[in-house]
């Protein structure tokens, strides 16, 4: 790999990681919106009829399909390709084009994220419907746990290139 692809590769490895810290820092914000102005504005209890209880076991049994849903679409996504009977090699993507592995593996870094962000904001959900803090922390605790699982690796993404 020549200089210039090595800074290019570089550039993408990047974005990659300033996508992840954006998606963090979303978290944050999640965080700082309930304590600065969840209790006083937004949080507002439904009512004795409503099940909180109920709807906190649902949406940590959301949590765990999320990050299962991750697991297998992001190696669904990064799948290498096999090779068999019937795949000429023409048919295999050429390794001289790093930004198709580049965006093959951004997809799927992007979705895991995603998955993961949506667990943070099940947390948000709870916090502004009557739940306690506790609930909410729990929720982004775990989104950053998944979160930080899924960061962008940069041997995951040279293994993925080779496979190529």
């Amino acid at each position: 790999m020549d200089t210039s692809q090595k800074g290019t590769a570089e550039n993408r490895f990047i974005v990659a990681w300033f996508i992840w810290a954006a998606m963090i820092g979303s978290l944050g914000i999640y965080i700082l919106i309930c304590n600065v102005i969840g209790d006083d504005v937004v949080r507002r209890p439904l009512g004795p009829d409503f099940s909180l209880a109920l709807l906190r076991k649902i949406f940590f049994g959301l949590s765990a399909v999320a990050l299962i849903a991750a697991h297998f679409i992001r190696r669904f996504v990064l799948r290498k390709p096999s090779g068999g009977p019937g795949t000429s090699p023409a048919s295999l993507p050429s390794p001289q084009i790093p930004a198709t592995i580049f965006a093959k593996y951004t997809i799927a870094m992007i979705i895991s994220l995603a998955l993961c962000e949506s667990i943070g904001i099940y947390g948000l959900l709870l916090f502004f419907l009557g739940d306690g803090v506790k609930t909410m922390y729990s929720f982004m605790v775990i989104s950053a746990a998944g979160m930080f699982y899924y960061r962008p690796n940069r041997e995951e993404m040279e293994e993925l290139s080779r496979a190529v």
